[in-house]
């Protein structure tokens, strides 16, 4: 045999005996019956569902806290524009009677 056909053996042996130690190892460590996993599972999912549930409503109540803080500082922006335009107008106004005169 040539070394290359030896280390490709021996590279496929090592691969199968992995998946023959992960195979063994995996069936001593399963740890539950069907019926105690899908247990696990309805649970797990139940508890998934409570969370993003709560996460779900937190994020509600973000979206109208900021609905409402927006809606304030647009009242606010609305102010001061009408103030700004008022303040511009007059000082307007009593340039062009200054013009004029």
């Amino acid at each position: 045999m040539s070394e290359e056909h030896t280390h490709k053996v021996s590279r496929t042996g090592a691969v199968m005996m992995g998946a023959a130690v992960g195979a063994v190892a995996a069936m001593l460590t399963a740890p539950r019956s069907g019926k105690d996993t899908r247990e696990r599972l309805r649970k797990s999912n139940e508890t998934m569902r409570n969370r993003l549930g709560h996460q779900s409503k937190e994020i509600e109540k973000g979206v109208r806290d900021i609905s409402k803080n927006l809606s304030k500082l647009k009242s606010s922006a609305q102010k001061d524009v009408d103030k700004a335009l008022k303040k511009s107008r007059h000082s307007l106004d009593k340039t062009l009677k200054n013009v004029r005169r």
